[in-house]
């Protein structure tokens, strides 16, 4: 998170807006957002909500809610792979020292040393 940004699962996101509709009683999301195509029409519309608020920084391309990356430890050994939405830290209601903290505090989090886009950036 060196460079302010917070790298984030697409799946959380998702996750995240059908469990608080879940909590809100809102039914219609939920009948319609469990499937894979809802699922990403939720993941692409809260993406172009932070791109409007100038929170996506500009490398994820227009119409793509994310990108593949690369997770790797301080040995440069991959991790994970997977697709992720970079959201600038910002974007959270904390600082960028509470956000490492925690990410310290992660047993997981805490040997990621390093993000590469496993696409060109532009």
């Amino acid at each position: 998170m060196n460079n302010g940004l917070v790298y984030v699962m697409l799946q959380l996101v998702s996750d995240t807006v059908l469990s608080m509709a879940k909590e809100n009683g809102e039914n219609k999301l939920l009948v319609r957002g469990t499937g894979r195509n809802q699922r990403r029409n939720i993941e692409y519309s809260i993406t172009s909500i932070l791109r409007q608020k100038d929170l996506i920084p500009d490398f994820i391309a227009e119409g793509y809610p994310g990108a593949p990356f690369s997770l790797k430890n301080i040995h440069k050994k991959q991790i994970l792979t997977g697709y992720y939405t970079p959201i600038k830290a910002e974007a959270f209601k904390t600082t960028l020292a509470e956000l490492e903290k925690r990410k310290k505090e992660s047993k997981l989090l805490s040997k990621i040393i390093k993000v590469e886009a496993l696409i060109r950036q532009r």
